[in-house]
């Protein structure tokens, strides 16, 4: 049974971000996770009062045009910035790089990371991955094995020298390869992305923490509202 406050997480979910496990759904709900479904495509902005962010996978490729005409965006930086917990697989990773590439033309993106997503006609990435946890994050602990999967047409072009990752493979594609390793898992502040495919119930630690980092940003936010209200009163 759950005790602690409820939380609000909204889920990304339109035919550019259709690909979820209804696993990884029932296991935040069952530690009090309110999920909230939006569309990056068609909704004007992101939900109000939202304590968490789940960006899964899809086709953003197919929606390039869409999506970079979105008010979302700017949404997006501004939630990243304040330390909003934002969880980006695949597809949802692409929505927050610098902009997806596709037939010789860049659509511009939310712009989180220095990477532009270069679509291409076969797949890049596809099998089992995995790796460890290499970087402090808000969602896995260092040094976890962690397992997943990845299924992508699409690989990073950098802009400069590749970022900090938080997550080293050993099976693979992730990413790329940077000083002789592969590589996967891109982390700002409270934002994790990355390629690799998560199921929850095998990675029982994930649903966990992101609820309580959404938990925590709930938390800081209500206390900031208070200490506005005590000084203008």
């Amino acid at each position: 049974p759950v005790t602690k406050k409820p939380v609000r997480i909204a889920v990304a979910r339109d035919k550019a971000f259709c690909f979820y496990y209804e696993d990884n759904f029932e296991v935040l709900r069952d530690l009090g996770a309110e999920l909230v479904e939006f569309s990056p495509i068609s909704d004007s902005c992101i939900p109000e009062n939202t304590d968490g962010l789940y960006l899964g996978g899809g086709f953003p490729e197919d929606c390039a045009a869409e999506l970079s005409l979105s008010p979302q965006l700017t949404g997006l930086r501004r939630l990243a910035d304040a330390g909003l917990p934002i969880y980006a697989e695949c597809g949802g990773f692409m929505l927050l790089s610098q902009g997806i590439e596709r037939e010789g033309r860049l659509w511009p993106m939310a712009g989180i990371f220095p990477v532009t997503a270069q679509f291409l006609p076969r797949p890049q990435g596809l099998g089992y991955v995995c790796g460890r946890v290499t970087a402090a994050n808000p969602f896995f602990p260092l040094g976890l094995e962690l397992r997943g999967h990845e299924f992508h047409y699409s690989r990073c072009r950098w802009q400069g020298n590749p970022p900090h990752f938080a997550l080293r493979l050993d099976k693979g594609v992730g990413m790329g390869r940077a000083q002789g390793q592969t590589l996967d898992g891109l982390t700002r502040g409270q934002v994790w992305a990355s390629y690799t495919h998560i199921f929850a119930p095998a990675v029982p630690c994930w649903a966990h923490n992101f609820a309580a980092a959404a938990r925590a940003f709930a938390e800081r936010a209500r206390e900031k509202r208070e200490n506005s209200g005590q000084a203008r009163g």
